[in-house]
């Protein structure tokens, strides 16, 4: 069984998800967009990209929250 949301969800559960643009979770995260995107670029947050354009699926930022829960203190080791 896939731990990645996209893949066990069929074309009807598609139609309920709404992506996440980097300002918005930005702004949930209260942390600045270029952070966003070190998270991203470094594979600690997986993104989908369309086009130019940068989405995160809500379930990918939720688990990477509860994640960081679990290390903290570890940090990322970003700078």
């Amino acid at each position: 069984m896939s731990n990645n949301p996209i893949e066990t969800l069929d074309a009807r559960s598609l139609t309920n998800i709404r992506l996440l643009t980097v300002s918005e979770v930005a702004e949930y995260l209260s942390v600045s967009r270029s952070f966003v995107y070190k998270l991203i670029n470094h594979e600690y947050l997986p993104a989908v990209q369309i086009g130019s354009a940068i989405r995160v699926v809500p379930e990918d930022l939720h688990a990477f929250i509860a994640e960081q829960r679990t290390t903290a203190g570890e940090g990322l080791g970003l700078q």
